[in-house]
């Protein structure tokens, strides 16, 4: 009777343990090199006030922009699949909407404005 008592609190103490992990975490490893602006929408209309646009993304957390029209190296985190930039000009969160080896798409909100940019990798070399 002692044994199958202990080897049902074993079994329950394992379960439970094992349904309190979190959802892993998403690789956002992408992320990191440089990217271009290849078009951009503001609330919905395309845009080219953002020509020449980028974000360089580093992987201990620091990136390049010029999103505030100068370049500035400020500092950024990953939340949610939300990317949050943070010590320069102006903090802003960008959403992650497709990130893959050669596309990043980003929506966010600068000044009640609604903002979609679409960008490439920039590859070595180019």
């Amino acid at each position: 009777m002692k044994k199958l008592l202990f080897g049902s609190l074993v079994f329950f103490f394992v379960l439970y343990h094992s349904s309190c992990k979190s959802e892993p975490e998403e690789n956002f490893d992408a992320l990191v090199g440089k990217w271009e602006l290849e078009t951009a929408t503001n609330n919905g209309k395309p845009t080219e006030l953002l020509t020449g646009l980028f974000f360089n993304f580093e992987s201990d957390g620091s990136m390049r922009t010029n999103v505030t029209g100068s370049p500035e190296s400020v500092t950024y985190s990953i939340a949610e699949g939300t990317i949050q930039q943070r010590e320069g000009r102006i903090d802003v969160d960008y959403k992650i909407q497709t990130l893959n080896d050669t596309l990043l798409i980003l929506t966010t909100k600068i000044r009640n404005a609604n903002f979609r940019f679409n960008l490439n990798r920039v590859m070595d070399g180019e």
